[in-house]
């Protein structure tokens, strides 16, 4: 993730770069979330199925949040990058 922030400084690896961290956050999704379900539906409640939980929801948070964000969604906003400062337009 902090090699694909570094990459997102250059204008021409930026959409490179964002394909790359939303890859690394589904993957961290699917992988948490595939064990955490199973185990805490068996009734397992431990720290580990916890924190695995909670790490696969708030990835999620972040696959959505970009999501949204992402001016080539049908449902984003679009993120104005001009003079550094992040101005969303209007849905």
């Amino acid at each position: 993730m902090a090699l694909a922030g570094l990459a997102a400084r250059r204008e021409g690896w930026r959409k490179h770069a964002m394909h790359a961290a939303l890859l690394m956050a589904l993957l961290g999704a699917g992988g948490a979330l595939s064990r955490a379900v199973p185990a805490v539906l068996a009734g397992e409640l431990r720290l580990a199925s916890i924190s695995q939980l909670l790490m696969g929801v708030g990835l999620l948070v972040c696959l959505a949040l970009c999501a949204i964000v992402y001016p080539g969604a049908p449902f984003g906003r679009g993120v104005n990058f001009t003079d550094g400062a992040r101005q969303f337009r209007a849905i």
